[in-house]
């Protein structure tokens, strides 16, 4: 193998991913901002440096585009040799004027020694790129250079290297000597600088990833009037975030160009210039593409550009098309993983590492198929979230075996080969076949799917906890099944699809099932198969009537026709489902002699009587929050009342049965309830009139 094949580094460009190779770099420069320049191998459009070189030994760093070494012999009447250093093989390649076969190609980021002849200097104008670079340090010594900004100090660029440092050296070309550069030096106001292609030797302990950011302008316009303090956050979370992934994950992208305006006036013009002539109206917040730009509107508020600039990771990795990157699981994996570790690293406001990670746990469990089946394009049917969570974990597994700088350099690999399965056995040093037997015994121990999805019969499951006392679970146990009937009996509906964990407390909850969250509240609802209820947080009879209604709405209509304007779900009016709980919570109630519907009765008709709002107007949940959760869910619970007494208690959940095939929530209303909400808004206001309170 030559010299120039070993010695490589992939520079940060526009559209190009950076990710940790081989490397050697350097020499002391001035550089002179210019008009583009043209290199062998590619194009740099940035700016050229000068460099002097001084007869006899010059330290210089290839930051240009990959060129032949004759080239170089050619642009210098001078020189008489170039000598390369090959990390891991710890010593030089040579090349002489007409001699070249060792040393046939200068790649970028080659780390060269120049020797001249003569008596004279000799300016060296040569092109470079503003762009970012990270550089592979191997253990022992590295020959490298310094592309990041100009005038750093060495302090500050060693101190990214860490304490794997053990010494350094720079080449001073007039004196022709080394300087010794040690790990315990500080930067002051007279200490050396390094310039963009300046040279150094560095010996590390270990391997390790040296980030050098460019000059290059953040990819961030502005308009309108963008806060100044606004403007610096947003840039600041952009390198901080180029920063994070270069050095933990070995991976860097420009991104999409991102442009910000103040208000929806303001990103008019370029949303229509890059989207073309789309709706666009005053409710415009966002959106991006990864392949062009992404718009955003401050008033809406900025969240973290985290997901997205890990999109642009993915995106932006050389090769094939970007479409062809692996199973699934690892693709959503490898995004819910990497953002994870930034906001633990970034310390994000409100941020719990744990919790991310039981969120994560909850998602996993939501499925039985095994991984294998979240292949390359594949979704199975399941809510996206489950192979977000179930990714998380098996990239979670496979970092722990083969590091973070593994997880992007697969879908690198995975770039130059036509099975992914190479690119996976190459990146994390286990065949895919193995880890997948290894990743399903992991996972039956540690988080085994929910209880029903594995239980032979199609009932929910039921599990009480250690701690609640025997005759607590044997009385949880048959009211369980109570409810169960009652609402088979009464409602012709059933829940199948869910797990209900009765914890004696919190911790005990939290043990179970990690990622749940403590509302200190009994009412609790299935969210996505699995409902957990603390007894500490309830009475004497545990609230099973609420877990379960809500179990059979959400696995009912499991799928929803397109929201309605101003609503944020199609699955019914706001009114609807307030009221629907209501209804079935105080049947369920009167029938297990818990309440008396009709006192719950005169208390909602004293709230319609006394109260203008209508039907339409708690249709949505802005007008349900402006009226006040009572008088929405009295109201509700008076129209659903109406509605049973018209069509029969069973309309009530047939309504939610008929949505996942209905074209609009509408259509469902008029099947369940035979006729339609506007005859119903009209027939039910008539009968609201003749209400009196007691």
């Amino acid at each position: 193998m030559t010299m120039s094949r070993r010695l490589m580094l992939h520079h940060v460009r526009r559209a190009l991913l950076a990710t940790l190779v081989l490397l050697a770099l350097g020499a002391g420069a001035t550089p002179e901002h210019a008009s583009a320049t043209t290199g062998a191998g590619g194009t740099y459009d940035d700016h050229t440096i000068t460099t002097v070189l001084y007869p006899g030994w010059n330290l210089v760093g290839w930051v240009g585009p990959d060129t032949p070494t004759s080239e170089l012999f050619d642009a210098i009447p001078a020189l008489r040799q170039i000598s390369a250093w090959d990390a891991e093989e710890q010593a030089y390649w040579h090349a002489r004027r007409g001699s070249h076969q060792q040393l046939s190609r200068l790649t970028t980021g080659a780390g060269l020694w120049l020797r001249l002849g003569g008596d004279s200097t000799f300016d060296w104008t040569r092109d470079v790129s503003d762009e970012d670079v990270m550089v592979a340090l191997h253990p022992g010594r590295s020959l490298v250079a310094w592309s990041g900004n100009d005038g750093t100090p060495i302090a500050d660029a060693l101190a990214r290297i860490g304490d794997s440092l053990l010494r350094a050296w720079s080449w001073d070309a007039s004196a022709q000597r080394y300087r010794l550069r040690g790990p315990t030096l500080r930067a002051t106001a007279t200490s050396p600088t390094l310039n963009q292609g300046d040279a150094i030797f560095i010996e590390v302990s270990r391997s390790v990833g040296w980030w050098q950011p460019g000059n290059a302008a953040p990819p961030l316009t502005f308009l309108g009037d963008v806060p100044s303090d606004s403007q610096a956050d947003l840039v600041a979370e952009y390198e901080r975030l180029r920063e994070f992934f270069a050095l933990r994950f070995g991976a860097a992208a420009r991104g999409p160009h991102q442009y910000i305006g103040a208000d929806v006036s303001d990103v008019a013009s370029i949303y229509r210039a890059v989207f073309g002539p789309r709706v666009f109206d005053e409710r415009f917040c966002g959106r991006t593409d990864l392949a062009s730009a992404s718009i955003h509107v401050l008033r809406c508020g900025l969240s973290s550009r985290a997901l997205e600039y890990i999109r642009a990771l993915l995106f932006e990795i050389p090769g094939r098309t970007h479409h062809d990157r692996g199973p699934k699981w690892l693709v959503d994996g490898a995004q819910t993983y990497a953002l994870g570790a930034y906001r633990e690293a970034s310390e994000s406001p409100g941020y719990s590492h744990s919790r991310y990670r039981g969120e994560q746990l909850i998602w996993a469990r939501r499925t039985a198929l095994p991984l294998k089946a979240f292949g390359p394009g594949e979704n199975r049917g399941t809510n996206a979230n489950v192979t977000w969570g179930l990714g998380f974990l098996a990239v979670e597994r496979l970092t722990d075996r083969a590091g973070d700088l593994a997880l992007f350099e697969f879908f690198r690999l995975n770039r130059e080969t036509a099975d992914w399965r190479r690119a996976f056995e190459a990146a994390f040093g286990i065949s895919a076949a193995d880890f997948y037997e290894h990743f399903a015994a992991y996972r039956a121990e540690a988080f085994p799917p929910f209880p029903h999805l594995t239980d032979a019969g199609s009932d929910p499951v039921l599990v009480v906890l250690e701690g609640v006392s025997d005759d607590r679970a044997a009385a949880i146990t048959t009211q369980f099944a109570g409810v169960r009937r009652f609402f088979t009996d009464r409602f012709e509906a059933e829940a199948t699809e869910f797990t209900l964990y009765v914890a004696p407390d919190a911790a005990a909850a939290l043990a179970a099932v990690p990622g749940w969250h403590d509302s200190r509240s009994c009412k609790r609802a299935p969210l996505y198969g699995v409902v957990v209820i603390a007894v500490q947080y309830c009475g004497e009879a545990l609230p099973l009537d609420y877990a379960y209604v809500w179990g059979i709405v959400r696995e009912l209509a499991h799928k929803q026709p397109i929201p309605a304007t101003g609503s944020v779900s199609g699955r019914a009016p706001h009114w609807f489902d307030d009221g629907a709980m209501a209804y079935a919570e105080t049947e369920y109630g009167e029938h297990a002699g818990i309440l008396v519907a009709g006192e719950f009765r005169e208390l909602a008709v004293t709230a319609a009587v006394f109260n203008s709002v209508t039907l339409l107007d708690v249709s949505n949940p802005d007008g349900a929050r402006a009226a006040g959760q009572w008088p929405t869910k009295a109201l509700g619970y008076l129209a659903v009342e109406w509605l049973a007494n018209h069509a029969g208690d069973p309309a009530i959940f047939d309504y939610y049965r008929r949505l996942p095939e209905a074209t609009s929530r509408d259509e469902a209303f008029e099947g369940a309830f035979g006729l339609t909400i506007e005859e119903f808004y009209e027939q039910f206001e008539a009968y609201r009139a003749t209400l009196t309170a007691e």
